[in-house]
């Protein structure tokens, strides 16, 4: 939840300012704010989309013209650079201010290239992109932009922190990213963290700025009406303004429900619009709702001839290992149920049925395996499992082939982990349980499982969800699960329509993975090694 806090200069009062150097370019009331604190440490913890950048460059644009100074806008990356570059030169145009705008190198011979705007009065504005070294690279007044995206926050700032002692200043603004790096643990010292004071050693002039404090101090009549917005994402945002002591306008509704219908997950709309720095290491599944999500009727050990027998659908996730991690078949069997509201729709509910986990276990034989569940028929003669996915990352990959050439790829879908991949994953599984739509088995190794998963938040923002590789394996019965989730969720109808006997049979007489167990060994690092370069450098950056 945000913090109860009035917007940066009182909601729906001081709109705009100008001033005869900000030309025809008005300032709301938190830019104009930032622009004219002049303290010599300051920090801005902001929303995304509130025109922060445009409030950075304005500044650095306006203390150079006033005399002669060196200002270095350092930025996340080079694309950024040029991005906030661009906004100074826009400033300088608009102010009706003539300047000389080059391209050099950093240092001669590097390839970090620095943006240079030279002024009449002979200050000069630098963009560049934040790294230790550029940091070195001046003594002049700094502003770190988007701060928190850099993984070497650290470094950079002890490396820039020299170049300031002789009478200039530092302004650091950014979203929040993470329970950790300098910006996080300047922002706790400054008071701009939930639950924490000011430290009253701190030299920090503190600004904080959400979605909510924007759109009331005029941001929303500053952009074009996002037009209708379903009403479900203006109940969402509703609350947030009566919070913080804002009587929104259905303009301003408009604005936030529409930026919150574009963003899927809660945490990530509460740290990119809410200033809410979100844990770096969590546990994505909380006790309570794993509890709630264990119920009797859930099994990890139905025999699949029993299982043949239920009626509903049935949707396999098999989570592929070999030497390391365990290779985990997870059967659900899927059926509706009346919705307690007339006039709501059935809700589809995942009972877990087989949890079957393999150690160590030679490629053909998990084959076979793999073989026998989407060879099983129910009491209409068809096959039981509907839809099947399957971990194809690393040497999954050629399991994966081989069993849709048997099956058909209709039936059977191959699914590369990525950091994006396993993302989907985890919110579609952790959504469904939040909605009472899954049952999970009372075992202990499925419930390590789910609880080993943790969310954690790099330094430059991007989202993993890992756990860590024990005993007793590394989570993979989450991973099978969340697969046999995806595989019912993605089911196609005629999934179940079958692929030409003959033709399986000629494909399955074709596969390497048959070979007996003292072949298996040879034959597997054979067929693995061509793909390992490929599919391993896939499993790396995922």
């Amino acid at each position: 939840m945000s913090r109860k806090i009035q917007p940066s200069s009182g909601a729906n009062s001081e709109k705009s300012t100008t001033s005869p150097l900000r030309g025809a370019a008005p300032l709301l009331g938190y830019q104009a704010k930032w622009v004219d604190d002049d303290s010599r440490f300051k920090i801005f913890l902001s929303s995304r989309q509130a025109g922060k950048s445009f409030s950075v460059s304005l500044r650095a644009v306006l203390k150079c013209l006033e005399r002669k100074r060196t200002w270095v806008l350092l930025s996340a990356g080079e694309r950024q650079s040029r991005l906030l570059m661009d906004k100074v030169r826009e400033h300088l145009r608009a102010i009706g201010v003539v300047e000389k705008f080059i391209e050099t190198s950093f240092m001669e011979g590097a390839s970090t290239k620095q943006l240079e705007a030279r002024f009449p009065n002979g200050s000069v504005i630098y963009g560049l992109p934040a790294n230790p070294d550029t940091a070195r690279g001046y003594s002049a007044f700094v502003t770190l932009d988007e701060f928190a995206l850099n993984e070497d926050q650290n470094e950079i700032y002890a490396a820039l922190y020299p170049s300031i002692t002789r009478g200039y200043g530092i302004e650091i603004v950014s979203t929040a990213k993470g329970k950790q790096g300098k910006f996080y643990d300047l922002c706790k010292k400054a008071g701009l963290v939930d639950g924490e004071e000011k430290d009253p050693a701190s030299p920090w002039s503190a600004h904080r700025l959400d979605i909510y404090q924007a759109a009331g101090e005029g941001l929303a009549d500053s952009v074009p009406d996002p037009g209708t917005v379903h009403e479900k994402f203006l109940a969402m945002v509703s609350p947030g303004f009566i919070e913080r002591g804002i009587r929104a306008t259905s303009r301003m509704l408009r604005f936030v429900g529409g930026l919150r219908a574009g963003v899927d997950f809660e945490d990530e709309w509460m740290q990119e619009f809410c200033c809410q720095f979100i844990s770096t290491a969590e546990n994505f599944f909380p006790p309570e709702l794993l509890k709630a999500a264990t119920d009797p009727e859930a099994s990890a050990s139905m025999p699949m001839q029993l299982i043949a027998r239920e009626p509903g659908e049935f949707f396999l996730g098999v989570d592929i290992g070999r030497h390391h991690d365990r290779t985990v078949f997870w059967v659900d069997r899927v059926i509706r149920v009346a919705a307690p509201a007339p006039d709501s729709p059935a809700k589809r509910v995942a009972i877990a049925r087989l949890v079957r986990t393999a150690e160590k276990m030679p490629f053909h034989e998990q084959l076979q395996i793999a073989r026998e569940m989407l060879s099983y028929r129910g009491e209409r003669k068809e096959p039981m499992i509907r839809r099947c996915c399957i971990d194809a990352t690393g040497m999954g990959a050629p399991l994966a082939e081989q069993l849709q050439r048997e099956f058909g790829a209709a039936r059977v879908e191959g699914v590369t982990f990525t950091a994006l991949v396993k993302e989907d994953m985890a919110h579609r599984t952790k959504r469904k349980m939040e909605a009472g739509e899954i049952l999970l088995p009372e075992t202990p190794e499925v419930h390590r499982a789910f609880a080993a998963i943790k969310k954690v938040v790099l330094p430059s923002g991007v989202i993993r969800f890992d756990a860590e590789r024990t005993e007793a394996g590394h989570a993979d019965q989450f991973w099978a699960k969340a697969l046999a989730d995806l595989a019912a969720e993605s089911g196609v109808p005629a999934a179940c329509a079958g692929v030409d006997e003959e033709a399986r049979e000629v494909s399955r007489r074709r596969s390497v993975w048959d070979a007996t167990p003292e072949e298996s060994e040879e034959e597997e690092a054979e067929l693995v090694a061509p793909r390992r370069g490929m599919f391993g450098l896939r499993r790396f950056l995922g």
